[in-house]
């Protein structure tokens, strides 16, 4: 069993079991108009991270960075509000977190892909990009996105 310390903060298991928890729904994202949601524990902004992808931006209300930070994939469905719930609760939990719209350039009706019943394919140098994206906001930094992360996990083959 994990011991929790003041030092090191939340055990890995606390952490998990903390994000299943919150309000989880779907909304549908379109355009400038963005819910309003407050979080306890976190603030939150979207944010333009270059050449018209935006990101949503998340930090902790309480600590003293630096913080550690996650870069956040959405699923499928595109950045629906379990992405950005989430995100939130990283951000409680001690985190800066970063969920970059991996959708802003798609041309599809997003609405649709919301639902699931749209398809959204990425290439590989698309999801490196992202997320070179969110990395580059996360350290502060415009990355430009060119080589600045590497992909983890299972890539679909085609």
């Amino acid at each position: 069993m994990e011991k929790e310390t003041k030092e090191e903060g939340l055990s890995r298991r606390s952490f998990l079991i903390g994000l299943g928890g919150g309000a989880i729904g779907t909304v549908v994202l379109t355009g400038a108009a963005m819910p309003e949601r407050k979080y306890i524990g976190a603030n939150t902004s979207w944010v333009d991270i270059g050449e018209g992808t935006r990101a949503f931006l998340t930090a902790p209300q309480q600590g003293k960075a630096p913080f550690r930070a996650v870069i956040l994939g959405h699923e499928r469905y595109g950045l629906v509000q379990h992405t950005l719930d989430l995100a939130a609760k990283f951000a409680a939990y001690g985190y800066i977190c970063v969920a970059p719209d991996m959708a802003s350039h798609w041309k599809g009706d997003k609405e649709a892909l919301n639902r699931g019943d749209a398809r959204l394919t990425l290439t590989p140098d698309q999801i490196k990009y992202y997320m070179g994206k969110g990395l580059g906001l996360s350290l502060g930094a415009d990355t430009g996105g060119q080589d600045t992360c590497r992909c983890y996990g299972r890539v679909p083959e085609r």
